[in-house]
């Protein structure tokens, strides 16, 4: 195929940058600015959908005749780079070596692999904006150029102001801006660079600062000459395909659903749509005379009238009204997309694909005009393929280009998964994105919660945090090995004890945040006294229900004395073995009992009622001085030993929530921050107090650099507790896996589900091994993620049985006990296989 091959340089006329905007030609200036959406039209609300268009429209509606914009949807290949360097930074030194010696690096390798396997896209929005040039030749007045800078200054940020809001945030470009653009879209192929320092001040334009010519990249474009049946060029060493349109859009549902398929195609390409404001009075001719043509243009037989020209000149009769009453206006609409490839089999299929989705608008390869087509998708303002077609304003907002289809932190953080468009979504719990750490998890039984938990604690485990599990299951061992915790196994028999009467010594800094046991006098407060009370109420109370009043305040007031006769301070330090227990709550009982006062006879009934405590089956668990240590990291508290008694349970859970608020606040105090995981809650928010700790714990963890996670398979369990609701509330991030459909019916209001996402909820899967979907809440985001384990991962956090867990055991023995030998055997063993 004969071709010529000339550099990009010589397409364009002169071009500049000067204050963040474009200079053509020495006498057009053209402001760009750059288009950031949280729209995500997987889980929009429908009437959120339509604000977005409606500021669409009356953007396009405020034009002036002759003002243009050019609207680019660039959607690239994922660089993942940027994002691990990111990770890298925040793998601490103080994190244990396997995280930071083998995971680390194995997820870099991951994600790299992921991203070259499978097509990732990166979208990119730009707004540029020019007003008509009135003059033929270059001027010399420098007045003449701030006149015209002024005015495109001004009228930009009119048009950007208008477009803003609610989810878009349009921003105006500074010269490093401008050039990256330029670099992204003029040198696709990354030959070679722009060069920094390019856009130097005292450019030949006359104003006081500006940039000099711009530096283009030498990109060898080869164009066809003489073919007819050439339809692409050759750009870099890609081979590109633009389409331009032959007819101006309809505002219908199928459009808006075409856009947002193009987003999700799964391919490369760059969209771009021209709007040129014109007068008005001009287009109602022009849409009069297509009227009158449609009733007399189109006959057969014997000259009788089509039906269809009837049916059209009533459309254009309508518009006309529309029109009159203001409703709409028109513009000049234009669009081009363009799609590249490697080679021409994988262009036409591309091409294929993507212009199908736009058919309603009949897309037109343009052959021999290829070069005037990919122009037109260049970020300079200009519809070089020359294609501008009568449209209404309405129906051009209908093409609302600008969505995110991600939820993710800014800040980088742990890879989480993928969005429907299959872009990586990572995870920071102390993002700006949320105002506190809480995350509450639900799902079905193996419908991948525990796996969820398991890979973004091992993912954060690179920033060295203080991680705690209470756990019903064994679903976090692997994990604790990999952190290098302490394992410990919770039962009756008091070896590993708590004594939730402990106190810490007051702390000014806690004093706010309402997290203090005693005051600066050493007098214990009241939420102290409510904490002992509360474990109390699990034991005491009938079958979870709430102590009677008066019983309730008798306690409360012995509890009070039994602090006041035992606490010691000498020196003003806390004489920590002057600490009471129930056995010295059940003294100051006793006492009050014999000496005959007000309420014995109900003082002697609760004293029997605490037999079990101070000498019964719950002695060992409540009723011992604190003997648990746990100085590492990390810490399970396995309590699956213990019996299947909701009382039991209720009251271990309870006691061990008692020992890491010390714990935390102990941390809090240094600075670090901080994981725990309460799995399982429904057989904890059976009790009053339980339901009120939890409910404690999600007001205050962002005072404790806390992450709380709040996790249950038995949803249903606990939507009936006021708390559920406060809880929910108070968790800016919310994973929901499978659920029965009764349960999505009593959480649509709960969780305000759009009908989009209940729809979703409904419809989300899990294959074993391979992937998992789950509804993700992350601060005003929604979306449906997919999450998807890596090679280490997959072994690290896995809870499967029957299968999964056998292998790992028997991978364990063979390492003599070391996790991460054994993952690594693993993965190797399932590449080989694969």
């Amino acid at each position: 195929m004969n071709s010529r091959e000339p550099t990009v340089e010589g397409l364009w006329p002169e071009l500049r940058a000067m204050h963040g905007h474009l200079v053509l030609d020495e006498r057009e200036f053209v402001a760009a600015f750059e288009l950031r959406s949280g729209l995500n039209p997987v889980t929009a609300d429908s009437k959120d959908y339509e604000r977005a268009v409606k500021r669409f429209q009356d953007a396009l509606e405020d034009l002036r005749p002759g003002e243009r914009v050019q609207l680019l949807v660039d959607c690239s290949r994922y660089n993942p780079e940027a994002d691990l360097e990111r990770m890298r930074n925040q793998v601490s030194d103080e994190s244990p070596q396997g995280h930071r010696g083998y995971y680390a690096p194995s997820m870099e390798t991951h994600l790299r692999g992921y991203c070259a396997l499978s097509f990732v896209p990166e979208f990119n929005y730009h707004l540029l904006f020019s007003c008509p040039s009135r003059r033929e030749a270059r001027p010399t007045n420098p007045g003449q150029l701030r006149e015209a800078l002024d005015q495109v200054r001004l009228r930009s940020g009119e048009f950007a102001r208008h477009l803003s809001g609610g989810d878009l945030v349009c921003k105006p470009l500074d010269e490093k801006g401008v050039q990256e653009l330029l670099d992204r879209t003029l040198n696709p192929s990354r030959l070679a660079p722009l060069p920094g320092g390019v856009l130097s001040s005292g450019g030949a334009t006359g104003l006081e600062e500006g940039g000099g010519p711009l530096f283009r990249s030498p990109v060898l474009l080869k164009v066809g000459e003489g073919d007819p049946r050439y339809s692409c060029i050759q750009v870099g060493r890609r081979l590109v395909r633009t389409m331009g349109f032959l007819r101006a859009p309809l505002g219908d549902e199928a459009l808006r659903v075409a856009m947002a398929e193009l987003m999700l195609c799964g391919r490369s390409f760059r969209f771009s749509i021209f709007v040129e404001g014109i007068s008005q009075e001009r287009a109602a001719q022009v849409v009069q005379k297509k009227r009158a043509a449609a009733l007399g243009a189109v006959t057969f037989g014997e000259g009788k009238a089509t039906q269809a020209s009837e049916e059209q000149a009533a459309e254009y009769d309508a518009l006309l009204r529309a029109h009159a009453r203001r409703e709409l206006k028109f513009v000049r609409w234009s669009a081009y997309l363009s799609v590249s490839a490697d080679n021409r089999p994988e262009l036409d299929q591309a091409s294929g694909e993507l212009g199908g989705l736009l058919n309603a608008l009949v897309p037109d390869e343009g052959i021999l005009r290829q070069l005037e087509y990919w122009q037109a998708t260049q970020p300079l303002c200009r519809d070089t393929g020359g294609n501008p077609l009568l449209a209404r304003s309405d129906a051009v907002a209908s093409l609302y280009p600008f969505f995110e289809f991600r939820s993710t932190s800014p800040e980088g953080g742990a890879l989480l998964g993928f969005s429907p468009a299959n872009q990586p979504c990572f995870y920071d719990p102390w993002s700006r994105v949320v105002s506190n750490g809480n995350v509450f998890v639900t799902g079905q039984a193996g419908s991948g919660k525990s796996f969820l938990i398991n890979l973004v604690v091992n993912r954060l485990g690179m920033r060295a945090l203080d991680v705690s599990f209470i756990d019903r299951a064994k679903s976090y061992r692997s994990t604790c090995m990999a952190l290098e915790g302490d394992y410990i196994e919770f039962d009756l028999n008091g070896s590993q004890a708590v004594n939730v009467w402990d106190v810490l010594e007051y702390d000014p800094a806690f004093d706010e945040a309402g997290l203090n046991d005693l005051d600066r006098s050493g007098r214990v407060l009241p939420e102290k006294l409510e904490q002992v009370a509360g474990c109390l109420e699990i034991v005491l109370a009938d079958g979870g229900a709430d102590l009677p009043k008066l019983e309730r305040s008798l306690l409360l007031e012995d509890i009070a004395e039994t602090y006041r006769r035992r606490l010691r301070f000498s020196g003003g330090v806390l004489a920590q073995a002057s600490v009471p227990c129930f056995g010295d709550l059940a003294e100051t009982i006793a006492t009050r009992v014999s000496s005959g006062g007000d309420f014995a006879a109900e003082r002697k009934e609760m004293l029997q009622k605490l037999r079990p405590v101070v000498g019964g089956h719950l002695a060992g668990l409540l009723n011992r001085p604190t003997t648990l240590t746990a100085g590492s990291r990390a810490r399970v508290f396995d309590i699956s030993n213990l019996p299947e008694n909701s009382t039991v349970l209720g009251a271990a859970v309870y006691v061990l929530a008692a020992w890491l608020y010390r714990h935390w606040r102990r941390n809090k105090a240094m600075e670090r921050r901080q994981i725990v995981v309460f799995d399982e809650i429904h057989s904890f928010m059976g009790f009053e107090s339980g339901r009120r700790l939890l409910d404690a714990l999600a007001r205050r963890s962002r005072h404790m650099g806390l992450m709380p996670f709040f996790a249950t398979q038995q949803l249903s369990d606990v939507l009936d507790y006021k708390e559920t609701r406060s809880i929910l509330d108070n968790c800016q991030t919310q994973f929901l896996f499978a659920q029965a459909r009764n349960v999505i019916d009593r959480v649509t209001d709960l969780l305000k589900l759009t009908d989009h996402e209940r729809v979703h909820l409904e419809n989300l899967r899990q294959v074993r091994g391979v992937y998992s979907t789950a509804f993700f809440v992350y601060g005003s985001q929604r979306n449906i993620i997919t999450v998807r384990p890596d090679p280490v991962t997959r072994w690290l956090n896995t809870t499967e049985p029957t299968h999964d867990l056998p292998r790992l055991n028997r991978a364990l023995r063979d390492a003599g006990g070391d996790i991460w030998a054994a993952v690594r055997a693993l993965a190797q063993a399932d590449a080989q296989t694969a």
